[in-house]
């Protein structure tokens, strides 16, 4: 048990060191494997290298693994895949174990203890060029076995298998090291110490390579995005939808991808071919190339992704416009996150493979398979993290997200299927609202933005970072609010300013930016509609004593209300208020110094009140229902009108029963 446990431990910590480095692993990519007696303990499929635990890996047989090299490999390739995959579910010690991964028959196939799959960007330069075979047999004098083009499963292990017994025959030993064309490095040793110098000699070699040649320098650089990429995500986004659903984009401006678009020969360099199968997987076989003038018109744009669909048969993962930078979609923002990680990464091989002579593409044939192969469609399912609710693939946007109501909302809102981003001038109190709201909804499912809504330019900010992670906005939550409580007589103008600057101009501000993204996505998918929801008050439907400056602003903000929802009707988009009752819990309230229990004690609006609690007590026994409105009551009324689908205009009270509508 303990020489066990310490080969896990020793899998475990170098399975790590490669997986998290984006050099050698992306995502779901990679493998690695130890050999214990008469044991294989393999990475599950779709687990993750860099994260890696013991229970990640599958105890296998070796002797039944063994055995499938026996199954006639001309028999048709699907077929002989899924009697393979369940002999691999047969091998296991545990039959609740994971399911194994795809290259367990290949892992088993070489003798040494320790096994490392990596798809190292620098290897797979040489591995996707034209030259590569030679190129390689000529730098290491032969003793890297070079492996052609296999569908990967049992027939690579065939192939191999006979490439083996070849390689023994002529040298009197194992090889190095093996370079699979298009699909990286194969290295195999009996201690990961052992591993990582063969590694490490490999990539060496390649580097002392490339230092070597001396190739015109080319300056493919983009000085500034030839297109706004915030005007260009909300009309792609709407092109994009598939069935009335719309994916979520995110936009890559790394030097990477400005480099590959600044190339005027990037349409040749796609058409060859994905570099690797995991490009396949992750961002489909081709991108959309598109010109800036395209990608900013909506009509050229929607026949330009129709004409796509029609040669594919999908719509496409990655979107490249020329001189711009990349655009990835997805059912949620972390697909789009490893699409992005995938094809830049395919864009450094694209160079690498450029610098050697030319590219080498994954075949038709080839594509065809891994794009219908079952084992990648569960590998493709493991690792999309499935965004459910209510308000799944809708993107949220909320101000005054740093405490309070606005926090509970985000946090709400995530938990509903939404991507929400918290957006406050407390930046820091943002960010530590975005990471609750990950948490309980899963990674990249919120993003944290800084925003003064007194201040229009800050408000375009806050849009545009929200455009340039998700693609849009689908429904804007004005929440950001203050108070300044006093009688009409001992009021400074300046406090009326700043009240009705956050509550009343700012709601305008928000509105007119939100709306502005949310209509270029109708343009290109007139079914889509979108939201605009204020966070209002009672006290937007009767005056308030001593309070008159808020309860002014939130008068006036029902009227932008009702005259926004007839002017963005036509456009889809609903505009609402929620009333809420007063949220006696909260920090607006509670806050010892500035709340409103102790705002309205100081000024006298509760006659006879000697302390916080008697203001509270007065405010409570107003309520028929007893009690001051939760965040929760407010969350359903937001929910409510995000998903009904003919009301606008309304102010939705949530009151307790405090105010009833007339």
């Amino acid at each position: 048990m303990v020489r066990l446990a310490r080969s896990l431990r020793e899998l475990i910590a170098i399975s790590h060191f490669y997986g998290k480095d984006p050099d050698y692993v992306i995502e779901g990519g990679g493998n690695t494997s130890v050999k214990i007696g008469s044991v294989l303990h393999v990475k599950a499929s779709g687990a993750r290298l860099g994260s890696i635990e013991a229970k990640d890996f599958v105890a296998l047989d070796r002797a039944k693994v063994a055995a499938l090299l026996e199954l006639d490999g001309k028999m048709e390739e699907h077929a002989l895949e899924r009697i393979v995959a369940a002999r691999l579910l047969e091998a296991r010690l545990d039959p609740q174990g994971g399911k194994p991964s795809v290259e367990s028959v290949l892992h088993n196939l070489v003798e040494a203890k320790f096994v490392v799959h990596t798809h190292a960007t620098l290897v797979n330069g040489f591995s996707c060029c034209a030259d590569g075979q030679n190129l390689i047999a000529r730098l290491f004098d032969g003793n890297v076995l070079w492996i052609p083009y296999v569908n990967p499963g049992l027939r690579l292990a065939l192939a191999i298998a006979r490439r083996l017994v070849d390689f023994r025959a002529r040298k009197g030993r194992d090889p190095l090291a093996l370079i699979f064309e298009n699909h990286g490095l194969f290295v195999a040793a009996d201690s990961p110490r052992e591993v990582r110098r063969i590694t490490n000699s490999v990539l060496s070699r390649l580097r002392a390579h490339l230092r070597t040649l001396k190739t015109p320098v080319v300056h493919n650089t983009v000085a500034a995005p030839a297109a706004d990429p915030a005007l260009i995500a909300p009309l792609l986004r709407g092109a994009l939808a598939d069935g009335g659903r719309l994916p979520l984009l995110r936009y890559d401006g790394s030097p990477e991808i400005l480099a590959l678009v600044a190339d005027p020969h990037i349409a040749r360099h796609v058409a060859r071919g994905p570099v690797i199968p995991d490009v396949i997987v992750y961002c489909r076989s081709f991108p959309l190339v598109l010109e800036p003038q395209a990608a900013t018109d909506p009509a050229r744009l929607l026949a330009a992704v129709e004409n796509y669909r029609r040669r594919h048969k999908l719509p496409p993962k990655v979107v490249l416009v020329r001189a711009t930078g990349m655009f990835t979609a997805g059912e949620n923002a972390g697909d789009c996150a490893t699409a992005a990680l995938m094809y830049r990464d395919a864009a450094r091989i694209i160079k690498l493979a450029g610098k050697l002579g030319g590219l080498r593409g994954i075949g038709r044939k080839e594509r065809a398979f891994i794009d219908s192969w079952d084992a990648e469609a569960y590998r493709r399912a493991k690792a999309s993290s499935a965004t459910e609710g209510r308000l799944k693939g809708r993107v949220a946007l909320v101000t005054g997200a740093a405490r309070g109501i606005g926090a509970d909302l985000a946090r709400g809102l995530a938990s509903a299927g939404a991507h929400v981003v918290c957006a406050d001038m407390d930046h820091a109190g943002a960010r530590q609202q975005a990471l609750e709201a990950e948490r309980a909804a899963g990674r990249q499912r919120a993003l944290a933005a800084q925003v003064d809504v007194r201040h229009e330019d800050s408000i375009a900010k806050m849009l545009r970072q929200t455009i340039l992670a998700y693609g849009g906005v689908d429904l804007l939550v004005s929440n950001a609010g203050v108070v300044r409580a006093g009688g009409l007589m001992e009021m400074a103008a300046s406090d009326f300013d700043f009240v009705n600057a956050v509550n009343y101009r700012a709601f305008f501000l928000c509105a007119k930016h939100a709306a502005r993204c949310m209509a270029a996505t109708r343009s290109t998918c007139p079914a889509y509609g979108a939201d605009i929801v204020q966070i209002n008050s009672k006290s937007g439907l009767e005056g308030s004593s001593r309070n008159s400056a808020y309860a002014g602003s939130k008068f006036a903000s029902l009227g932008l209300v009702q005259s926004f929802a007839l002017e963005l009707a036509p456009l889809g988009i609903k505009v609402n208020a929620v009333c809420p009752g007063n949220y006696l819990d909260g920090p607006l309230w509670s806050d010892p110094e500035q709340g409103l229990f102790a705002q309205y004690l100081r000024s006298g609006k509760v006659p006879g009140a000697k302390t916080s609690a008697d203001v509270r007590a007065a405010y409570e026994a107003k309520v028929p229902m007893r009690r001051g409105v939760l965040p929760a009551d407010i969350l359903k009324a937001v929910l409510y009108l995000a998903k009904q689908a003919y009301e606008t205009g309304q102010a939705l009270p949530v009151t307790g029963g405090q105010v009833m509508l007339r």
